[in-house]
């Protein structure tokens, strides 16, 4: 028996521990491909004695007299390899600039792995790597997550640094605007910029969009997606129609929002040149409707 035995499969043979020598004439050989034992993960030992061998030589029926000699105790190992940087950075830029695809319009892109990966030590096999669930990349370092298969099995996962530069096309504020106002294109040019947040692709390389802003924009700050009202949303502040309906009397009023809300939604209104609140639900864009609606 040897001391030590390196394994290149998921599985532990007889002859892998065992050597036989010495057979009279006529006397069969063990089955040396009889499998005994699950070769141990990568970095772990699994310990094989003589009576585990005795065991499984007597489940084949083999049952030849046998002159131990050599080490008492075989200490199996896997067979490893080091994974090259290469592949993993190839993989793992491949897999953000098809995230990217489509560019926005005008939109550049570069990608460059930014080292410092230390790849694991794997067992021999067919070698897959597979990305986790990549996203789209923003201007900046991130990592990309590569799960490594050998032989169908998942061993370890790995980071792989990657350095984006991405720029695009993108509406700037040209002055401070203030939230609520319509979108126009006075208030704005078209600045080249890194795109830095997942935010700004949507109008990034696009006409700019209709509506009115949720929030306050700074001189020279991009357009996001979030900084554009959803359609139906009211702001606090607007100015709405309070329709009033009862036994056949209608009676209408300027006031405004005192929240922000939704058509259909329960408001809050503050009729004009009074103190008085009342209470109604936005029916339209800019039309409340208290009382019997009846």
């Amino acid at each position: 028996m040897p001391s030590q035995a390196v394994v290149a499969s998921r599985e532990v043979r007889l002859g892998d521990v065992l050597v036989v020598e010495g057979l009279e004439p006529g006397q069969t050989q063990p089955p040396l491909d009889r499998v005994i034992a699950t070769a141990p993960m990568v970095g772990q030992t699994l310990r094989i004695d003589r009576a585990r061998l005795r065991e499984a030589l007597a489940q084949t029926g083999w049952a030849a007299a046998a002159q131990w000699t050599g080490a008492a105790v075989v200490n199996v190992v896997r067979e490893t390899r080091r994974v090259e940087t290469e592949p993993l950075c190839r993989s793992a830029i491949e897999a953000l600039r098809a995230a990217a695809t489509p560019l926005p319009e005008g939109g550049q892109l570069e990608l460059q792995c930014a080292g410092g990966v230390q790849p694991p030590a794997l067992p021999v096999g067919a070698l897959v790597l597979q990305v986790l669930q990549p996203t789209r990349p923003v201007d900046g370092l991130q990592d990309v997550a590569l799960e490594l298969r050998v032989d169908g099995l998942p061993q370890r996962v790995v980071k792989v640094p990657v350095r984006a530069q991405l720029t695009a096309p993108q509406w700037c504020a040209r002055e401070g605007v203030a939230a609520g106002q319509a979108l126009a294109a006075q208030h704005f040019n078209t600045c080249r910029q890194p795109l830095r947040h997942a935010a700004q692709w949507q109008f990034a390389g696009q006409p700019l969009p209709a509506g009115r802003l949720k929030r306050a924009l700074r001189a020279g700050e991009p357009l996001q997606a979030g900084d554009v009202l959803d359609a139906g949303l009211q702001l606090r502040g607007d100015s709405v129609t309070v329709v009033y309906r009862s036994s056949g009397l209608t009676l209408e009023s300027p006031a405004r929002l005192t929240q922000d809300a939704r058509i259909g939604d329960s408001v809050s209104v503050q009729l004009q040149g009074a103190n008085q609140a009342l209470s109604g639900r936005l029916v339209a864009a800019h039309l409340v409707e208290v009382g019997n609606s009846q």
